[in-house]
C-alpha cells in the first residue's frame, strides 16, 4: 500500500505536465501513488500523460468538464495513502518535497494539515513565505489564504475521520473553504523550506482569477462571512470591500477617510476577539500592524496619518517600549509591509 497520495488534476497543461509529473516521479521518498485527473483537455494533455509508463500513475481521463473542487473530491475517495499531498500540473515539487513534508507530520503529531513555502519560477529573490505554525496561520487567514494549495500535505484523517472535503458550491478558492471548515478541529502548519516552484503564466489559475474578479470577490465574502460569524462582529457591505481589499492588498491610494475607516475597521476585529478568544491575541496583533503597515504605505506621505497610525497601535495594544517603537517607525517610514514576530 502507498503511504503518499499525491494528486494532480489538470486542465490543458501541455506545456508543462510533463515537468511536473516527472517531479513527483523523481522523488526521493518513492511509496506513493500519484492519481493525475485530466478534466477534458482539449489539447494534448491526455496524450502526454498516456505517454508515461510507471505502476505508480493513477490516470483518471474526464468526459466532461467537472470541475477543481469535484476533481479533488474524487480523489479523496480514491486515495489509498495515509498522507494526500496536493499539486499543479504546471509546478514542479523539489526533489525532496514528500520526503520533507512526511518527517515534518511524523515529528509533529498534532499537525494534520502541511505546506510549505514556495519559489516563483524564473525570480529567484520572489519567495512565497507563509506563516509556519498554527497560531500564525489560522490568524492570517483572516485577511488571506496562507496555505499555499499545490504545496500542500494532509493526513488521509482530514477526510476520513474529521469529515473535511472541497465544498463544490465554491468553483474557485475552494482550499480555503476546506481551511475553514478544519481550522476549528485540526492544526495547521508550513515547513519553512521552498519545496515548491509555482509558474505564474497567462492561462493559469491565477490569472484566470483575475480575469473573474467579480466572482472572486463575491466568494471572498461569502469566506470573510464565516470569519467575522466566529467573531461575532457586525459588518455591513462596505466593511467587507475594505476587509477584502486590505487581505488582497487591492488598494492603490488611500485618502484620510479611507485609512481611519481601516483602523476603525482593525479595532472593532480585535475588540470583538477580546471577548470570544477566537484568535490567539499577539498573533493577530501581528496580522494588524502589519496591514497597518501597508496601509501607510498606500497614503500620502503625511505626518497627520502616521501619527494617528501611533495612536491608533498604543490604543489597541498599550505602549510598545522603546524597541518596538523604533521598529515601528522604521516599517512605516520604510514603506515594508512585515510586522513579523512584532
Amino acid at each position: 500500500m502507498p503511504l503518499i497520495t499525491v494528486v494532480i488534476a489538470v486542465y490543458n497543461t501541455e506545456k508543462y505536465i510533463r515537468e511536473a509529473v516527472q517531479s513527483i516521479l523523481d522523488q526521493t521518498f518513492t511509496n506513493f501513488e500519484l492519481i493525475i485527473i485530466d478534466d477534458a483537455s482539449t489539447d494534448n494533455t491526455l496524450e502526454i500523460l498516456q505517454s508515461f509508463k510507471d505502476d505508480r500513475i493513477v490516470l483518471i481521463s474526464n468526459k466532461t468538464n467537472q470541475g477543481i473542487p469535484k476533481n479533488a473530491n474524487t480523489a479523496l475517495k480514491l486515495a489509498k495513502g495515509e498522507y494526500i499531498a496536493k499539486m499543479d500540473g504546471d509546478d514542479i515539487s523539489h526533489p525532496k518535497r514528500l520526503e520533507r513534508q512526511l518527517a515534518y507530520l511524523n515529528n509533529n503529531p498534532e499537525v494534520v494539515i502541511c505546506g510549505s513555502w514556495a519559489q516563483i519560477f524564473d525570480a529567484d529573490d520572489v519567495l512565497i513565505r507563509t506563516p509556519v505554525l498554527h497560531n500564525e496561520i489560522k490568524a492570517g487567514l483572516l485577511f488571506l489564504n496562507v496555505m499555499f494549495n499545490p504545496a500542500i500535505m494532509f493526513r488521509s484523517s482530514l477526510y476520513k475521520h474529521y469529515g473535511c472535503c472541497y465544498n463544490e458550491d465554491f468553483p474557485v478558492l475552494e482550499d480555503y473553504t476546506l481551511w475553514l471548515d478544519a481550522l476549528d478541529q485540526v492544526k495547521f502548519a508550513n515547513v519553512p523550506e521552498v519545496l515548491l516552484k509555482y509558474r505564474v503564466h497567462s492561462s493559469n489559475i491565477s490569472v484566470f482569477k483575475k480575469n473573474n474578479q467579480e466572482m472572486l470577490n463575491d466568494y471572498h465574502h461569502k469566506i470573510y462571512i464565516r470569519f467575522f460569524n466566529k467573531l461575532q462582529v457586525n459588518y455591513n457591505d462596505a466593511d467587507l470591500i475594505r476587509h477584502r481589499k486590505i487581505g488582497l492588498k487591492q488598494y492603490d491610494l488611500l485618502d484620510k477617510n479611507e485609512f481611519i475607516e481601516c483602523l476603525n475597521w482593525f479595532s472593532k476585529l480585535w475588540k470583538h476577539n477580546k471577548k470570544v478568544n477566537y484568535f490567539n491575541q499577539n498573533e493577530l496583533k501581528i496580522v494588524i500592524i502589519a496591514n497597518v503597515l501597508y496601509l501607510l504605505k498606500k497614503c500620502a506621505k503625511s505626518v497627520e496619518l502616521y501619527l494617528r497610525a501611533m495612536k491608533f497601535v498604543f490604543n489597541i495594544f498599550g505602549p510598545l517600549g522603546p524597541v518596538k517603537y523604533f521598529r515601528f517607525r522604521w516599517l512605516a517610514k520604510a514603506n515594508l509591509n512585515s510586522a513579523e514576530r512584532f
